[in-house]
């Protein structure tokens, strides 16, 4: 921070060429020591939505090793990647779909949860190693290598926030556009146990959908949820399921986390714990 001075430049390379693009490579990392906060794991994807890491763990430091291989069909991830903790192991969440047109990919949107400590040297997990979730309905994943879940096509389901790792639980937003263009479109709010999928919500649903609505960014704070919001909606148009206590002031709604999500003095949040600048947003074009 003080000079500028380059520590590490690490690199993927494919036939001499590096696949890590500055415009398709979201980068997420954590220290595994609170004492030193010294990062020592890296995780980085490239275009096609394979995932590489770099831990200090490893004799080679400087040398990738891949921890998820993509499906052919698949696009890049859509926003910042998460990490957290789970049993002494560190997941991996992120979305996946070609939202800026950048490989012209035909995949649904997906979101993926990796228990990265199952990827091995040569064998990295694909997408067969995870059980797959149905957007509604009471399925959980029993798998210890992970999950994924794939959003609805029709009508087209888009991410439009990234995943938030909290204690345990993950939080993220999809959008979906209206027929009508006089009307805004739907948002659906994810809160998900990381770890198996299921949902948290009232009845076990996975998510709460937001009418008039949508969401621009996320973040979770002393227990309590924060949106960026977009939309023409009131307080009166906000769902039971948020609570009594939900506010809607203009472009930020909040509301507090369901009682089945540890508060936050008795675990911890993903690498962006606390405040983050919550209009973290892209249009699809």
């Amino acid at each position: 921070i003080e000079n500028g001075e380059m520590l590490r430049k690490l690199e993927v390379l494919d036939g001499g060429k590096n696949v890590l693009k500055p415009v398709a490579a979201p980068v997420s990392g954590f220290s595994s020591s609170i004492a030193t906060r010294i990062l020592d794991h890296l995780y980085a994807a490239d275009i096609k939505g394979n995932v590489y890491n770099w831990s200090a763990s490893r004799e080679h430091w400087e040398e990738a090793l891949q921890i998820f291989d993509a499906p052919e069909d698949e696009a890049g991830v859509t926003y910042r990647m998460d990490v957290g903790m789970i049993n002494g192991d560190p997941w991996l969440f992120y979305q996946t779909g070609d939202m800026e047109n950048l490989n012209y990919a035909e995949s649904v949107f997906r979101i993926y949860a990796l228990n990265t400590t199952e990827a091995i040297e040569g064998h990295p997990l694909t997408i067969d190693d995870l059980q797959e979730l149905p957007p509604t309905g009471s399925t959980t994943s029993t798998s210890n290598k992970g999950w994924y879940m794939n959003f609805e096509d029709d009508p087209l389901e888009i991410p439009s926030t990234p995943v938030t790792f909290y204690n345990g639980y993950l939080l993220f937003a999809t959008f979906v556009e209206s027929d009508d263009p006089c009307k805004n479109g739907d948002s659906k709010i994810y809160l998900v146990n990381a770890r198996t999928g299921e949902g948290t919500w009232k009845n076990g649903k996975r998510f709460v959908r937001l009418s008039g609505l949508q969401i621009s960014g996320i973040t979770v704070f002393d227990d309590r949820v924060y949106l960026g919001v977009v939309g023409m909606a009131a307080q009166g148009d906000l769902p039971d399921e948020l609570g009594q206590d939900a506010v809607l002031a203009q472009n930020l709604l909040s509301f507090k986390l369901p009682e089945e999500v540890p508060s936050s003095e008795g675990g911890g949040g993903g690498i962006n714990p606390g405040l983050i600048f919550w209009k973290e947003w892209r249009d699809r074009q």
